[in-house]
């Protein structure tokens, strides 16, 4: 009996201390739904899909590839800076979740986000165009970043309100998956 109590003592503050496992799931099925993270993921995809082309090229001196390596680098600064302060938005400041409830993100997270769409836009993907001759289409026109959000299907996917997501939960879930890769790590 006294090792029961004992066990239900130690294992009390587990419970308690930590979000609901479902909790956290809705969640993070809410954020990674979300349009904007969305569009975040798909320049990240873009991005590195860009530097495996460019790191297999033949023939590429090794210039060009330092001048890639450079560009690839402070354009994964600045979504690594994002992703950031999407991720302190989540843990601090409780408008967040409404705007997540509501399939967006706080307008300073949209601007910094449109910066960095632009940014990449001019620096990353013209520097690939010049390297490689390749033209590529424009992966989210301005009209398309500053439209209204629009949900890829009608069901939205409400965030909990009571509670905030375990801080340990978001970095496993949300900010390792979506941080893009090092230069040395993409083949």
């Amino acid at each position: 009996m006294k090792r029961i109590i004992l066990i239900v003592v130690f294992a009390l503050p587990l419970f308690l201390g930590n979000p609901s496992t479902g909790q956290s799931k809705e969640a993070l099925k809410s954020i990674l739904a979300n349009s904007w993270v969305k569009k975040y993921k798909k320049l990240k995809k873009d991005l590195e899909e860009k530097a495996s082309f460019v790191k297999n090229m033949k023939n590429i001196s090794e210039s060009d590839l330092k001048i890639m390596e450079t560009s690839y680098s402070k354009t994964s600064e600045r979504l690594d800076a994002w992703l950031s302060h999407f991720a302190e938005s989540i843990e601090n400041d409780e408008k967040t979740i409404t705007y997540l409830n509501e399939g967006s993100i706080s307008p300073e997270l949209k601007t910094e986000l449109v910066g960095i769409f632009t940014y990449y836009a001019n620096e990353y993907s013209t520097k690939f165009e010049d390297l490689t001759g390749i033209q590529t289409k424009t992966l989210i026109t301005h009209q398309v970043l500053n439209g209204e959000e629009k949900s890829e299907d009608n069901s939205k996917i409400e965030m909990p309100t009571n509670s905030k997501i375990d801080k340990n939960y978001l970095l496993a879930n949300v900010i390792k998956p979506l941080k893009p890769s090092a230069w040395n790590s993409i083949f």
